[in-house]
């Protein structure tokens, strides 16, 4: 793996807005949920789009995922680092959404575990939620059956992981990185149009929209700025000319995505305030993204999210508890843990470097 100090350099990953970015992307997903799963009127919640913000998650781990691979100085830290991060929740929620669907079940626990349970837990287990996202006699009578819809992104950010060291330690490898890194952003527009084309004219079923060859683009977009840091004067300008874009026109997939990595990226180092989130809130942007759905689901279940009374708040208020409680009670354990290891391993092989 290549430890390219230049690249390092030009990203003072530390001093950014991306944490408040990301836990305002989740409350849009949030909102944008709840406008869909529930009998609440979408007209108020219309400016949140949950398109946008999943768009702009990609992005931002596009930029954060890159950086962390090239400051690495192994694959097995890279993917240490990378499991930590999202798998412990990730399975404890889908265990979670397991025996609440056993809980609510309409059905005998017996059908439930062999007519639909287990294979919700397997399939849901390796990512391919799309075999199986319901559970047998729960919320059959909401919008959508799916326990979480929302556990589909997660998916596509797994894929990436393992995409970066096959693609980014090539380009580190050579000597014309910023114009390998714009030959491959463009390659994933075309790739992105291919798919397009044979959705349109081949009949070639849409889902596949919402696999990652068809959403590279917007990952690689954070890479881009990843590797070439504009001045802070023409980002400026791309960031006007971004914002124009995206309040005026259609989406134009050629510039669409680097065009939303301009505004993230302006948000996240350019605006003359850095906004420190609370230790007692802390980083709740992953938790509250993996645990809303099924809540909402529950509370529309139940019959408790028709207006903005007090099932609304409640709602909100169990989603914002949850996700208080997986980052203080897992996540942050998880990661100071996994950095101590780190560290005892560097400490280990500096030694082990004396003894030789």
């Amino acid at each position: 793996m290549n430890n390219s100090n230049d690249i390092l350099d030009n990203n003072p990953v530390r001093d950014n807005n991306f944490d408040l970015i990301r836990i305002v992307l989740s409350t849009i997903v949030f909102m944008y949920h709840i406008s869909v799963l529930s009998p609440i009127d979408g007209i108020v919640f219309g400016f949140f789009s949950g398109e946008f913000a999943v768009e702009c998650f990609f992005v931002i781990s596009g930029y954060l995922i890159v950086y962390s691979y090239n400051k690495s100085n192994s694959l097995k830290k890279y993917s240490k680092s990378r499991i930590v991060r999202i798998l412990p929740l990730y399975l404890i929620v889908i265990l979670l959404t397991f025996i609440l669907g056993l809980i609510i079940s309409n059905v005998d626990i017996k059908d439930f575990v062999y007519n639909g349970g287990l294979k919700f837990i397997i399939f849901n287990s390796i990512f391919m939620n799309f075999m199986s996202p319901s559970l047998p006699g729960v919320f059959e009578d909401n919008v959508i059956t799916a326990v979480n819809g929302s556990l589909w992104t997660i998916k596509i950010e797994v894929m990436f992981y393992f995409a970066v060291p096959l693609i980014f330690d090539w380009i580190n490898k050579g000597t014309k990185r910023y114009f390998a890194i714009l030959i491959l952003y463009a390659l994933s527009i075309l790739c992105f149009y291919f798919i397009r084309f044979l959705i349109i004219e081949h009949g070639v079923n849409p889902s596949i929209n919402n696999q990652l060859p068809s959403l590279l683009c917007f990952f690689m977009a954070g890479a881009v700025l990843n590797y070439i840091r504009p001045s802070d004067k023409l980002m400026f300008v791309l960031f006007l000319l971004s914002t124009m874009y995206l309040l005026v026109f259609d989406k134009i997939y050629a510039i669409h995505p680097i065009a939303l990595a301009s505004v993230v990226y302006f948000f996240s180092y350019l605006i003359p305030f850095r906004i420190i989130i609370p230790k007692c809130i802390g980083d709740i942007s992953y938790g509250m993204y993996i645990v809303h759905f099924p809540v909402i689901q529950y509370f529309t279940s139940r019959g408790w999210l028709n207006d903005f009374g007090w099932g609304f708040l409640l709602c909100i208020l169990v989603v914002i508890v949850l996700s208080l409680l997986s980052w203080h009670c897992l996540e942050k354990r998880l990661l100071k843990y996994n950095k101590s290891r780190d560290r005892d391993d560097l400490l280990y092989s500096k030694e082990s470097i004396k003894i030789i």
